[in-house]
């Protein structure tokens, strides 16, 4: 039942802050991130490789991490996107990688051609683009296996073709600069990325919105990073940095939403579900005494604050170990979970019922002296109506009922719990006394 109040009972704390509201830019991170960009502008003017190292560097890490992360959390999160972005990224990697090897002056192939690191540069901005558009696209379309070795595969093949093969287009001639192709290029990728945007727009509420916004800012950087990459003339120039800085703010965003978010995520519904096991009775799914113990605490803390009254109701169900020995375990179970089901259907979504052990059940509810004694009445109805179909059962019910008003001596969890159980009792001794022969 439901009369319109607030549900004050323990909820998980999504429910209570809100999924997805996390911010994903505060001014502590712009300051800090504008310093490191400072850093890395005067390290790219002292020495560019080793800014070109970092910068690559980082989004490789980055990306490496995505994919650990959606690998190994798969199982716990079920999040195909979050799945497809990491096998997509590694292959990213991995000709990330190439391309900073191959780089002017890392003299780690034998050909220093600053055209053959463009190529690869290009490679890898169509393997990110297009990855990005599939993933929004059908990202749980398609098999774990067939995503893993398809996007290895493909990088693979890309790296291959640009390093041992003349297959691939110019994309950098040396005292002539950027050819077409690869100016082309960046404008097809940034078109590719702003396709992926537009569909990723439409779609919004099937994503979480912080894995929403990281996309859409990452993609719309990665296309500044793409602007900027069809203007320079010489590998170590100005706007050469500038779009590898962009590419580095592309990947902080998809770290700051995927990767972290994706690392809370499974592992916070994880722990979720084992604290709600921990809370909750496994037999009837209401509360056990632990979990009726940290909702009864805020519970009372809220009514002292909002000054409105408490009462409690202590429950016991006669004769229930006559239930185990005459008709078994399973029937005692089937009766525990039936009164359950009694006191869920005569709760309130503000109230809070819960079995203690055994055959005792309490109930904790905002209300005052008469509506506690309307709850009792409903629940004794509702029992009666079941002891009536299971009188074979040859099963009782004691209630016992406590109220209290802030400031008043019962006004905490124990000392209820106590006030409410000697009354329980109290009503069970008096109830045989009078059944007994001889009795009242």
């Amino acid at each position: 039942m439901s009369d319109g109040q607030p549900d004050y009972s323990m909820k998980n704390p999504e429910e209570m802050s809100g999924v997805g509201e996390t911010i994903l830019i505060t001014p502590g991170k712009v300051a800090f991130f504008l310093l490191l960009f400072a850093l890395l502008w005067v390290v790219s003017r002292y020495n560019y490789l080793l800014f070109h190292v970092l910068a690559e560097g980082f989004s490789i890490v980055v990306a490496c991490l995505i994919f650990v992360l959606a690998t190994r959390t798969y199982r716990f999160s079920g999040n195909s996107l979050l799945l497809f972005l990491g096998n997509a990224y590694i292959a990213v990697a991995i000709v990330d990688l190439f391309h900073a090897l191959a780089f002017k002056g890392m003299g780690v192939f034998p050909s220093n051609d600053p055209n053959t690191a463009t190529q690869l540069w290009i490679a890898a901005r169509y393997l990110e683009s297009f990855s990005l558009l599939l993933a929004i696209w059908l990202g749980n379309r398609l098999p774990r296996k067939i995503q893993f070795w398809g996007f290895l595969g493909v990088a693979s093949l890309l790296v291959f073709i640009v390093m041992r093969t003349s297959l691939f287009p110019d994309c950098f001639i040396a005292g002539a600069g950027l050819t077409n192709f690869k100016i082309v290029s960046e404008y097809v990728i940034s078109a590719i990325l702003l396709t992926a945007m537009i569909h990723l727009w439409q779609i919004r509420d099937s994503v979480t919105p912080v894995i929403f916004w990281s996309l859409m800012l990452s993609m719309g950087t990665t296309i500044l990073s793409e602007m900027a990459f069809t203007l320079y003339t010489d590998v170590y120039g100005v706007t050469n940095g500038l779009g590898h800085i962009l590419k580095i703010i592309s990947f902080i965003f998809i770290y700051n939403g995927v990767v972290i978010r994706g690392l809370d995520e499974p592992y916070g519904v994880i722990f979720r579900k084992l604290k709600e096991t921990s809370l909750r009775d496994p037999l009837t799914g209401i509360y056990n005494r632990l979990g009726f113990m940290e909702s009864a605490e805020r519970f009372f803390a809220l009514a002292r604050r909002e000054k409105f009254g408490i009462a409690m109701l202590m429950m016991d169900i006669d004769n229930f170990k006559a239930v185990n020995d005459k008709f078994g375990h399973a029937e005692g179970d089937r009766v525990l979970k039936d009164f359950a089901e009694i006191l869920l259907d005569c709760s309130r979504k503000s109230d809070i019922p819960c079995r203690l052990g055994g055959d005792e059940f309490v109930i904790l509810m905002k209300t005052n002296p008469g509506g506690a004694v309307i709850m009792r009445s409903r629940v004794e109805e509702s029992f009666l109506e079941y002891q009536k179909k299971e009188s074979r059962l040859g099963i009782g019910l004691s209630i016992g009922v406590a109220f209290a008003s802030p400031g008043e001596s019962l006004f905490e969890v124990e000392t209820m719990m106590r006030a409410a159980d000697n009354e329980m009792y109290g009503y069970k001794r008096s109830r045989s006394q009078r059944s007994a022969p001889g009795g009242v």
